[in-house]
């Protein structure tokens, strides 16, 4: 329930849940379900490891805890990630589970109308909800991902697809006025691939309605604005945001090689989470590049945030973490890809969920951020939901 709606509530939420996993530990609960006895674990095992691997990288040689208890707080959900699926699995959760998260959903998008209804005329301004705009855009991408999918290849009652079809298109106008190009871009080439290859004549449908849409709806004024906003995510040359973003990466990889050649340990397990800032900072005033990055990209080149996650978690926690990070992403993307013909609306939308975080890292910085939690909850759901489908099944 507190995923879409309260930061305090998501930390409440995982505390909870770290409490009653102790609780089973000291208690010497079994709490393997029968239908994940008979899993390797080989994903429990890679979420773990890579928890444990960045407790390693940010321990406090220096006694200063910051970065670890950052660390901690942002990706306990690695740590959970088994007790999270194992619990979805017991009485009536999945359930539950599925209840909150679409009440959830139903109260932020409601939030959302209501700033939007507040603002009286809309002309383009970008529309928040419980988060702020671009997690807001983050995760409605996430979830326009995970339901357009299931809505597709699953077999369901007219009514109830219909109230999927509203649900997805109501997501994706909040998307559109969120003004989150990212997100937005992640969710047209994910869904693009997977109408490609599923449902070819939809993709078709869809491209002549967009094209039509454009040509002939440039004097309404919501289409006009979304439109600019979405063909400015190709503008490299005159959007300042965007050639801040591009010389902000490249600087970004300046520096990975001057920890290559200067400082191995830190292009190794990274220069700290907290001490990044400071590193960096002073890496471009070093060759003499600062005011320069800031007058070229129009004061908006930042100097604590990467805009990538990969190059985030690279400076930050090193190459050995990117690495673990990137293999637990495969590992879950590689899962749901080997059960697409058992469990196809599921195992296309765990897909697409990961595929949409995997390029919207590309643009945000989302590896150290409440994103990741959300993502990895959503991920679990439909880790559980695969797994009791296919005990029922064999039964």
């Amino acid at each position: 329930m507190s995923l879409l709606i309260s930061k305090s509530a998501i930390y409440i939420s995982l505390l909870l849940l770290l409490v009653f996993q102790l609780i089973l530990v000291l208690s010497k609960v079994n709490s393997s379900e029968k239908n994940l006895g008979k899993e390797k674990n080989f994903i429990f095992i890679v979420s773990i490891s890579t928890f444990f691997l960045g407790v390693m990288i940010t321990l406090p040689y220096n006694l200063e805890l910051d970065d670890l208890s950052e660390y901690i707080r942002k990706s306990i959900l690695l740590l959970l990630f088994p007790l999270l699926t194992i619990q979805l699995h017991r009485n009536k959760n999945l359930h539950v589970a599925k209840v909150c998260l679409l009440t959830g959903l139903l109260i932020s998008l409601s939030y959302a109308l209501y700033n939007l209804v507040s603002l009286g005329y809309w002309n383009g301004q970008r529309v928040a909800s419980f988060w702020d705009v671009g997690r807001w855009s983050e995760v409605l991408g996430y979830l326009i991902a995970l339901i357009i999918p299931f809505s597709l290849e699953k077999q369901n009652e007219d009514k109830r697809n219909i109230k999927i079809y509203l649900l997805s298109i109501t997501c994706v106008f909040f998307l559109l006025i969120s003004g989150g190009r990212g997100p937005l871009l992640a969710v047209m080439i994910t869904l693009g691939g997977y109408l490609l290859i599923r449902h070819p004549k939809i993709l078709l449908s869809i491209v002549l309605l967009l094209l039509i849409t454009v040509l002939f709806g440039q004097e309404i004024n919501v289409i006009s604005s979304i439109t600019e906003r979405v063909s400015s995510i190709f503008d490299t040359k005159a959007s300042p945001s965007n050639i801040a973003r591009l010389v902000m990466w490249k600087h970004g990889f300046k520096f990975i090689y001057y920890n290559i050649t200067n400082d191995w340990l830190s292009f190794l397990f990274g220069v700290g989470i907290h001490n990044f800032e400071g590193q960096y900072a002073h890496f471009i005033e070093s060759i003499g590049m600062k005011q320069h990055l800031i007058d070229l990209t129009e004061n908006n080149f930042s100097f604590s945030d990467m805009h990538n996650t990969y190059l985030d978690l690279m400076i930050k926690l090193g190459a050995v973490y990117l690495l673990a990070y990137v293999f637990l992403l495969g590992t879950l993307f590689n899962f749901f890809f080997i059960k697409r013909n058992h469990s196809p609306s599921l195992a296309y939308s765990g897909m697409s969920l990961i595929s949409t975080y995997s390029i919207t890292g590309i643009f945000y910085t989302s590896g150290l951020g409440f994103q990741t939690t959300i993502f990895l909850a959503l991920v679990a759901l439909c880790y559980a939901l695969i797994t009791n489908d296919e005990y029922y099944y064999e039964k």
